[in-house]
């Protein structure tokens, strides 16, 4: 079995989830992809020479869509073709001409609100929107879609010998889409058409970096070929080879948008009870059949089947309230909804979660919540101690100016959040009381400290932005980490926004940052790499503040590799024992460097120079805010707030 067919069976072979296992909901049976690209870029044609590869009836097979390659417009509506059983492809109208009217049509077809046979229109003038946020306030006004109508993966499709690729003109028409993908965790797939024009590897590279630039796509993500059409007939391995390695890429991003975007189908919590005071608890689905209930509680129960009566369906479905239906003369069935509402702060509102479960709310620039983030950020920045990374044109920033601020409600990870708080309380009776509290009461956090009895601290975390999704939908997870991390395998927090933005490789090229999370920023260093990206000042970067519950912390004041970090055989995965009480700790607190005691003599082993955080535990820390920023030469503006009172305001 040669490369193609081993690529062409694992996709035809393809069901959401294959890539990212459990699927949260197993109704989804396919992944719809968008492909977009400019009139005459050949994104019609990339649909047929899949549909010619996967089909294996090579290129001189009839094409299932119509193409002209001529530069003039072809398709003007949504076009579906089914291209494998679990794959369907989206042809749609030619972008990139007018960028402000063309974004809300590209952002309507990935939120399933331009389906098969709808004709693509772009907007007027003056409806024009100029960035997510207000596209989210109008998407939000119209009717939601089902999950199974959106788009899960995009496919962006550029032509190698047009003009506007370097011009530029290209990377400000994709602004708002590339925003778009990256606002719901849909990493685009690039496609550059007309492979054979590439005459030169010097080219190959500056297409790559400029399809980049536009497309938001990492390298690994772009893709040269040369289209099947009716001018090009033939069959060639290497196109069929480019092309099943497109579809496996999309397909694998396709999944990761539906790991962490996909809503997990309605349960219900069925309570049985006996007369006699004995009670069943069943989960199940919220659209599961009467008959499916009444089979599911004679399993359980040993019932005869007859003994239950219809139920209304009307009643069942209704979310206003909890009913009790009557389901024989014995028994009774109990419908509530298997989440409860669990606390949050006020700040967010009466109803804070989404549909869904989980929403993103933009906070007003001239809010006492934006002022208050801004000036955490500002007052934790030490513009005197510059890494190698995190760097302007090579230069340490004099400081970063925020730019936007979102609050993020993730339901799930919130309820996970505060069971973990309530098992550190249950533990320590109250942690305010330890001698690690003690500690940090005289060495006091430059970030808040929101709940003393479970040391629940604001604290930054700076990474890839590919990741960003991932931790606000799943949270930070320590089986995911660097086992080779200065404090092994956790998850690592930083008290500082400098040490935090370090960490934020450029979202253009993946470079200049410290990459290996964990490791002793010397070290970090030495792998940053320079970012050549052109006005870097205007580069907009993304760092998460978490709320995290330190609980009884280790406070590390001279660090040795043998106890923290383990080796290569044997890794640390979790705190040291607390010698007092015999526990493990909740967390480990590094010390900054020049606030530890001098070490032994002959000791060459240093503590981290900025104070940060290590957590070991799932849950413990909760993906509050994203903040988008910029590196400054010269100092930003000065936030002149008080915060102490919007600090107390979202004290649970």
């Amino acid at each position: 079995m040669d490369d193609r067919a081993a690529l062409r069976s694992e996709v035809r072979s393809y069901a959401p989830g294959k890539f990212r296992p459990p699927l949260k909901d197993p109704s989804l049976k396919q992944a719809r992809v968008a492909v977009v690209g400019q009139t005459g870029s050949g994104k019609t044609c990339l649909i047929n020479t899949t549909w010619r590869v996967l089909e294996g009836c090579g290129a001189d097979a009839g094409a299932p869509l119509p193409e002209t390659s001529t530069g003039q417009e072809g398709t003007v509506v949504v076009e579906d073709l089914q291209v494998a059983p679990g794959v369907l492809y989206m042809d749609t109208r030619g972008f990139f001409a007018n960028a402000g009217s063309e974004a809300m049509a590209f952002i309507r077809i990935v939120e399933g609100q331009l389906q098969n046979g709808n004709y693509v229109k772009w907007e007027l003038a003056d409806d024009c929107v100029k960035t997510a946020e207000e596209a989210a306030k109008v998407i939000d006004k119209s009717e939601p879609v089902a999950f199974a109508k959106r788009v899960h993966g995009v496919i962006f499709v550029l032509k190698a010998d047009d003009p506007r690729l370097e011009q530029g003109a290209y990377q400000r028409a994709l602004e708002l889409p590339r925003d778009w993908c990256r606002r719901n965790a849909i990493a685009p797939i690039t496609v550059v058409t007309h492979d054979d024009l590439v005459q030169s590897d010097e080219k190959r590279v500056k297409l790559l970096a400029l399809a980049s630039a536009c497309s938001g796509s990492s390298l690994d993500n772009i893709f040269f070929i040369s289209n099947y059409t009716a001018l090009r007939k033939g069959g060639s391995p290497a196109t069929d080879l480019v092309a099943l390695k497109i579809m496996l890429a999309v397909l694998m991003a396709a999944d990761r948008h539906i790991c962490l975007k996909c809503p997990p189908p309605s349960v219900t919590v069925v309570t049985v009870t006996h007369t006699d005071g004995v009670e069943l608890k069943f989960r199940i689905n919220k659209d599961m059949t009467f008959g499916g209930l009444r089979s599911l509680v004679q399993k359980r129960t040993k019932l005869d089947p007859e003994a239950f009566s219809l139920l209304s369906k009307n009643e069942e479905e209704s979310e206003d309230r909890a009913h009790v239906l009557d389901v024989g003369d014995s028994f009774k069935v109990q419908l509530q909804h298997v989440l409860a509402d669990t606390t949050c702060p006020k700040l967010w509102g009466p109803e804070p979660w989404g549909p869904s479960g989980y929403k993103e709310v933009d906070i007003a620039a001239d809010s006492p919540e934006f002022l208050a983030i801004s000036s955490l950020v500002a007052a934790t920045y030490d513009s005197g101690s510059g890494f190698n990374a995190g760097c302007v044109q090579g230069q340490w920033p004099n400081g970063l100016q925020v730019r936007r601020v979102t609050r993020v409600h993730n339901r799930l990870l919130w309820m996970a959040y505060t069971d973990t708080k309530q098992l550190i309380r249950c533990k320590h009776h109250d942690a305010s009381q330890l001698a690690s509290s003690s500690y940090l009461a005289r060495m006091r956090m430059r970030t808040p400290l929101l709940d003393s009895s479970v040391n629940e601290y604001l604290l930054f975390h700076g990474c890839d932005l590919d990741v960003v999704q991932q931790l606000l939908h799943e949270g930070g997870d320590f089986r995911k980490a660097n086992i080779f991390g200065m404090f092994g395998a956790g998850f690592y927090l930083a008290e500082n926004s400098s040490k935090a933005n370090a960490y934020v490789p450029c979202p253009h090229c993946h470079r200049n940052a410290c990459t290996m999370e964990g490791l002793a920023e010397a070290a970090c260093e030495q792998t940053a790499g320079a970012c050549a990206c052109p006005e870097q000042e205007a580069i907009e970067y993304t760092m998460l503040i978490f709320r995290a519950a330190l609980g009884d912390a280790h406070i590390c004041t001279q660090y040795q590799a043998a106890v923290y970090k383990g080796t290569a055989e044997e890794p640390k995965r979790r705190p040291p024992v607390n010698a007092e009480t015999g526990y493990v700790h909740d967390s480990v607190v590094a010390e900054r460097v020049d606030a530890c005691p001098p070490p032994p003599p002959n000791v060459t082993e240093r503590n981290p120079r900025f104070r940060e955080v290590v957590l070991y535990q799932l849950h413990q820390a909760y993906p509050e805010y994203r903040i988008t920023f910029t590196r400054r030469l010269q100092p930003p503006p000065a936030v002149h707030t008080s915060c102490s009172d919007f600090w107390k305001s979202i004290v649970v």
